[in-house]
């Protein structure tokens, strides 16, 4: 018996088949091409480096304000420069590494000349709507630092006298409880200092009683029945009997409510009303204190 000729698929057939199997496969695996990479049916273009935009505009904002601050006058400048350029540093590091393109930034800033008031203008302005919403929806890994750089921004927009109005900010009833007891230790801590203060030289600490006091109203009303009961006395971790025990010791309580607001961020404020409240009691204490000698960092609270 005569066999009927067995029929061969032809290259193109074997070779297009194979393709569809393998977009198949790379697709339940969930893979992703790179950016660029030749496009296969069903399997999914990898898309810009997560955050690529935010941390684009924050690097801007950045550069523009250590040009800005470089050479502009008053007691400030220097100091904030000098962190800016940390920040910008930093900020190339991570893009880097996340496989973002970096802009070439300018040789040598330019000579400014700004006043105190008009550098501290320039950083209040760049709180916008737009640069909180990228540190609420940034992720994890960026979320932190784009906060504390608002934070920096307007801890030295509000030690130039240009304070950045705070109208609107809300905070949770938990995270207001979180960040009560060092607020309440700093403000216990400021009116021991004051008292044991000459009064011509009392205006630092009278500047962080009031600060605080108010941070405390603000907390004791959002946190609402889940407020901690306040202790009538806070340790202190250096008995303030001269002016440099009572700088240390104003510097240490600073520092914790830094820290406190700081460590908030895990808790990922939901909105930019949020995070504007953080911001501000992070930004209160940061300001107060670089008077009291802490210097200006880039990232107040953070590590690196």
């Amino acid at each position: 018996m005569t066999r009927p000729p067995t029929t061969r698929p032809g290259r193109r057939t074997v070779l297009a088949a194979f393709s569809l199997a393998a977009a198949a496969s790379l697709t339940g695996c969930d893979i992703r091409l790179e950016k660029g990479s030749p496009r296969l049916p069903g399997v999914a273009t990898q898309g810009p480096p997560a955050d690529q935009t935010a941390l684009l505009r924050a690097l801007n904002t950045v550069r523009s304000l250590q040009a800005a601050a470089t050479d502009a006058d008053g007691p400030w400048a220097a100091k904030l420069a000098a962190a800016y350029g940390v920040a910008s540093n930093r900020l190339t590091q991570v893009m880097s590494t996340d496989g973002i393109t970096v802009p070439t930034a300018s040789a040598t800033p330019a000579r400014t000349g700004l006043t105190a008031a008009r550098l501290g203008g320039l950083q209040r302005a760049t709180l916008s709507p737009t640069a909180y919403g990228d540190a609420v929806h940034a992720t994890s890994a960026n979320a932190a630092m784009l906060a504390a750089l608002l934070a920096f921004g307007a801890a030295g927009a509000t030690v130039q006298g240009a304070a950045p109005d705070w109208t609107g900010e809300t905070l949770s009833a938990p995270m207001s409880a979180a960040l009560l007891p060092s607020v309440r230790a700093a403000l216990y801590g400021m009116e021991v200092i004051a008292a044991r203060t000459a009064v011509r030289a009392r205006s630092r600490a009278a500047a962080g009683v009031i600060t605080m006091t108010a941070a405390r109203s603000r907390l004791e009303l959002a946190a609402g029945a889940k407020a901690p009961a306040a202790r009538l006395v806070y340790p202190l971790s250096v008995q303030p009997a001269t002016d440099a025990a009572r700088t240390t010791l104003a510097s240490d309580l600073l520092a914790d409510v830094v820290t406190a607001c700081a460590s908030q961020l895990a808790s990922a404020p939901g909105t930019s009303a949020d995070l504007r409240a953080l911001v501000h009691l992070w930004s209160d204490a940061t300001a107060l204190g670089w008077r009291w000698g802490v210097v200006p960092t880039p990232f107040p609270g953070l590590l690196g």
